[in-house]
């Protein structure tokens, strides 16, 4: 069984979808055509309207259009029986759009284009509304330097903070900085680094990749080695696709359900820190056994 997936318009969307897969509305009366003469069997349509769509509309038109492929598959003599919507959907609170609004246009065009007693099973691919704020990065600076870079217009040299961590554009990074979609840190410590001044920061990952920038030219408080940064909402598109180049490992994970989750990221990492400085004394104590 064979569904025809329709391309739709994700000129907005931060993921575009539309550039490998879908059929443009000029070519689908001809392809139902061509698989009616070849007796494959078509059972509905499909679309997706890209990743981090901002635009509600953008369903409502899709299923619209699904619609009219419907109606010509019909004519055809096809008798189509799904409708998938695809995804899109946000699954961060930060989203620009609110998935209950989503929601609301969706079913006042599945209402007007796709009745219940039109018998068609309507499905959904809702990964990135499930996952998304359902993980937090969390990260340890595990060096710092720290640059002077001349202000053209003051004449001055203003200081700027290279920290690097150890996760990267070529870890857990990959696809959100390739989408620019990367969500700005907030330090673990950050009761304490209230009163800091902030200064001008670049992230970057543990590789000597010159690429291997989480990101630039951001205003932070002074952050030292050993500090962590968390990074909320990657839960798409974020460990799953870490390549592990350079044989760095992908970060462990830990499950926790606590309203108050900077407080006990906290303690989780501090525990963390101290087991592995626990075991290097162990292991030291090891090599050089007293006499």
């Amino acid at each position: 069984r064979l569904i025809l997936r329709i391309v739709c318009d994700d000129s907005s969307a931060l993921y575009k979808l539309n550039y490998q897969f879908g059929a443009s509305l000029h070519d689908t009366r001809h392809l139902l055509t061509v698989a009616r003469q070849l007796n494959l069997d078509v059972i509905g349509v499909s679309f997706h309207v890209g990743g981090g769509c901002p635009e509600v509309d953008a369903w409502s038109v899709a299923i619209s259009n699904a619609k009219r492929v419907f109606e010509e598959g019909a004519e055809i003599g096809f008798s189509f029986s799904l409708l998938d919507i695809g995804g899109g959907f946000p699954g961060e609170p930060t989203a620009h759009i609110h998935f209950d609004d989503i929601c609301d246009a969706v079913s006042v065009a599945l209402e007007e284009h796709f009745p219940a007693d039109s018998r068609v099973r309507v499905i959904a691919e809702p990964g990135r509304y499930m996952v998304g704020s359902a993980l937090t990065l969390v990260v340890n600076v595990i060096a710092k330097r720290t640059v002077f870079c001349g202000n053209d217009e003051t004449g001055t040299k203003e200081a700027e903070n290279m920290l690097y961590v150890n996760d990267g554009v070529f870890g857990s990074f990959f696809i959100r900085k390739l989408y620019n979609d990367v969500p700005f840190p907030t330090l673990l410590e950050a009761v304490e680094d209230e009163g800091k001044e902030k200064c001008r920061t670049s992230i970057w990952g543990p590789t000597c990749a010159g690429l291997d920038c989480i990101l630039a030219d951001v205003m932070m408080p002074d952050v030292d080695v050993g500090s962590w940064l968390a990074f909320e909402n990657m839960g798409a598109y974020g460990v799953v696709v870490a390549p592990g180049f350079n044989g760095f490992p992908k970060p462990s994970l830990y499950l926790a359900s606590d309203p108050e989750k900077p407080r006990r990221l906290s303690e989780v990492v501090k525990k963390e820190k101290e087991e592995k400085e626990k075991e290097e004394r162990g292991t030291a104590v090891q090599e050089h056994p007293s006499h």
